[in-house]
């Protein structure tokens, strides 16, 4: 899916890193991609290699564009290969997300949560950042309780999360 009126930034051009716009235009499935590669990605000193814009991206985009960084994560969601991805998308780009944005996405998240057991299990790894007391906070933690969990669970479910 491309994206071409939503954000555009200069952090991979100024560096010369792999660009979140490989064809011209921001593409959300090239970040996601990106970002899911990075998290196993190892250190790497070539800047043609370098996929860190990917983890800039997202923390500019929640908010700057947060509707776009909440596709992007359900992306990732999507087509999570390993525990790892899912606890750094937990704790990265969704936690944020909902830290910084969670009152316009409660409603979509606890629907999403309901039907999908794949998002309550990356839902599990995401924290409250000091807000437990607040109302969005404690639907989350409802959420969280009914599992599967990331911290317990061995296995990761297999992807039901709508397209």
């Amino acid at each position: 899916m491309t994206d071409t009126n939503s954000f555009a930034c200069a952090d991979c051009e100024v560096k010369g890193q792999r660009p979140c716009a490989p064809k011209g235009e921001f593409d959300t499935a090239w970040v996601a991609q990106s970002y899911l590669e990075m998290i196993n990605a190892n250190d790497t000193t070539d800047p043609a290699k370098d996929i860190s814009w990917a983890y800039n991206c997202l923390d500019n985009l929640h908010m700057d564009n947060p509707e776009l960084a909440f596709r992007i994560i359900l992306m990732m969601a999507g087509t999570l290969t390993s525990q790892m991805q899912a606890s750094m998308v937990a704790a990265g780009p969704l936690e944020d997300l909902i830290a910084n944005k969670g009152c316009v996405f409660i409603d979509r998240i606890e629907a999403l949560a309901r039907q999908s057991k794949r998002f309550r299990y990356i839902l599990s790894g995401v924290w409250s950042q000091g807000r437990s007391n607040t109302p969005d906070w404690k639907r989350i933690a409802a959420l969280q309780a009914t599992g599967p969990h990331i911290d317990r669970d061995e296995t990761m479910p297999p992807s039901d999360i709508p397209a």
